[in-house]
């Protein structure tokens, strides 16, 4: 037996797999829509997922459990906060660093995902 996981986070990230770690150890990737079954080592264990860098919260979990993952409301439309700012940014900048404005809003976003990761 062991822990039923289901992947069900939409559009988002949908190119891409996600790691799942057992007890901090990388044990299996999912892809959109997926379910598995990952094996306990033991009758308790830690499980969480990471993509790209963000990780989700560790859950304890036992044999038997299911899991669905899920993205949160916020980060369904964060995707669209580069293309928003972008121009905001760009019309306070000289011409002549045009990229700077593109590169300005980007890290912006990161730092934005990573406060919220954590």
């Amino acid at each position: 037996m062991g822990v039923k996981i289901r992947r069900k986070t939409g559009f988002i990230g949908t190119a891409t797999k996600l790691s799942i770690k057992v007890d901090g150890e990388k044990v299996d990737k999912i892809i959109p829509n997926e379910s598995k079954e990952i094996k306990l080592p033991k009758n308790r264990a830690t499980i969480q997922i990471k993509h790209f860098g963000m990780k989700s919260n560790k859950l304890e979990v036992k044999d038997g459990q299911q899991l669905e993952i899920t993205i949160k409301e916020w980060a369904k439309y964060a995707m669209f906060l580069p293309v928003i700012l972008s121009p905001l940014v760009e019309s306070f900048i000289d011409s002549s660093y045009r990229l700077l404005p593109t590169i300005l809003t980007f890290s912006i976003f990161i730092a934005i995902l990573n406060i919220a990761d954590e």
